[in-house]
């Protein structure tokens, strides 16, 4: 192999010094840099991230939970375009949100966008007994919506049966509101749905007994609705998972699909529903998505050997085997031992990127995955496929995925500072490269590939970059210089 020295001096408009010897390694963020990945803090404690929506002009909603006072609250938070906080949003102009929806702790689960800007957040809240459903709705800036829920208070709660809670939440072209999750029913943890109309109420047109509630259980085991995606049709998707192998030992990917009236389709698996073993032991399928032919990806992690698990079903419930051969793919971790899934979004080219977090040097980190519409890990993204990205000073998750129109990717979850979890994003190009903001630079020295390696200040403080590039034929050694 051919070695060369390639030496550049680039001027760098805006940047900021580094204040010591800062290396980078590959998918890794510089933070002194400013990129697009970075925390919030809402609370005094904790603050957990579990969803993002995109509005439809740009902007960002992400809901999860942060411990107000005595107890943990629903938490919203909203970035304008740049992904600055938005001081359009807000009782205190900050961008920030947080709303007691019962009386003890409540956790805020899933996010949804309604076609007149609106903010549905769904999550579960403890009556004093066991957990219910619980909605808030908020307008554009911010504030409780009194045309929907209780008495105009703009919360809802719903008893389905014993300790309900949600996975997420969909908002059907009609306004009305789905939520998914799972209630234990007799002796064991069911499917639960509820639908709402468009000012809160249940919607009784849904549901065997007219009372907008549904229960499946998938198996005689429990099973867990973590996730929906809504057919063009109006058919609800349900995924999760459920203890079949083994006699109930180990934890299997569960389906589901009902009709626009909440019984189970059965054009779906014969009777609407079914439980997939994919990897022989601990598989938990923790998002879904519909590509536009209408095939069903369900993503999620092997808990036996920690690591990513994404399966596609053709529109009847069957395993795709056009997909990775055999209609799922397990791709091993990014970094240290240990990957968790908890994502999906699939691009307007029906690649499908996956997130969740991936044990680094230290922590755990942002993971991200991009498979081709053929189920094999996509080599033009990333390094082979993977991108892991550290975003706090502890372990980050990511927990939410969202694909802008022009093709960059938005990654939503929870970052550890040293002592507490912030609200985490971070936001990416289309080829898997962190998205920085004005005033930062990326600089391309070939045509093709080129990734930096490490970084140190001159005393006059130009910045050096040293890293290696390749022009399509051969790999070279590549130094670059930037101007104060």
């Amino acid at each position: 192999m051919r070695r060369r020295l390639k030496l550049i001096e680039i001027a760098l408009f805006g940047a900021g010094l580094f204040g010591s010897l800062a290396y980078a390694a590959p998918g890794d963020l510089d933070t002194t840099f400013g990129g697009h990945a970075f925390t919030t803090a809402i609370g005094s404690s904790n603050d957990l991230c579990w969803a993002i929506a995109r509005q439809a002009d740009g902007k960002y909603v992400l809901a999860g939970r942060s411990f107000i006072g005595a107890d943990y609250d629903f938490a919203v938070v909203r970035y304008d375009t740049n992904m600055n906080l938005d001081a359009s949003f807000g009782t205190n102009a900050n961008g920030k949100v947080t709303t007691p929806i019962g009386g003890s702790n409540d956790y805020g689960r899933g996010v949804a966008i309604q076609a007149d800007g609106m903010i549905v957040v769904v999550g579960e809240t403890w009556n004093g007994a066991d957990w219910d459903f619980g909605l808030a709705r908020y307008t554009t800036t911010g504030t409780l919506d009194t045309a929907f829920g209780t008495n105009g208070t703009g919360i809802m709660t719903t008893d389905i049966s014993s300790n309900d809670f949600v996975g997420g939440v969909a908002i059907q072209t009609d306004g009305k509101i789905v939520v998914v999750g799972d209630s234990r029913t007799t002796n064991k943890y069911d499917f639960a749905l509820a639908r709402y109309d468009t000012n809160g109420a249940l919607d009784t047109t849904f549901g065997p007994s007219a009372n907008g509630k549904v229960t499946t259980g998938v198996d005689a085991y429990n099973n867990y609705g973590l996730a929906i995606a809504l057919q063009t049709d109006g058919k609800i998707v349900v995924a999760g998972y459920g203890g079949n192998s083994g006699g109930g030992t180990y934890e299997d990917f569960a389906l589901a699909r009902y009709t626009t009236t909440g019984t189970l389709d059965t054009a779906f698996s014969g009777d609407g529903k079914l439980i997939q073993n994919i990897s022989g032991t601990r598989d938990w399928g923790r998002a879904v998505a519909i590509q536009t032919d209408g095939k069903i990806v369900v993503a999620g992690s092997d808990y036996n050997n920690n690591e990513f698990i994404i399966a596609r079903f053709t529109t009847a419930g069957a395993l795709d085997t056009s997909f990775s051969g055999n209609g799922w793919d397990q791709t091993g971790d990014i970094g240290n031992n240990s990957a968790y899934c908890y994502g999906v979004a699939i691009q307007d080219d029906q690649k499908i990127v996956t997130v969740g977090a991936s044990a680094g040097p230290d922590n755990l980190d942002f993971a991200m995955f991009r498979h081709t519409t053929n189920g094999v890990l996509d080599s033009s993204f990333g390094y082979g496929g993977k991108v892991m990205t550290p975003v706090g000073a502890g372990a980050d998750y990511a927990y939410g995925v969202v694909v802008q129109p022009d093709g960059k990717i938005v990654a939503a979850g929870s970052a550890n500072n040293g002592a507490n979890d912030d609200f985490a994003l971070a936001r990416y190009h289309s080829d898997g490269r962190l998205d920085f903001k004005d005033g930062k630079a990326n600089s391309d020295v070939h045509a093709s590939t080129d990734q930096i390696r490490g970084l140190a200040i001159q005393a006059d403080g130009k910045i050096v970059g040293v890293g290696a590039g390749s022009d399509g034929s051969y790999n070279d050694f590549v130094v670059a210089r930037y101007t104060t």
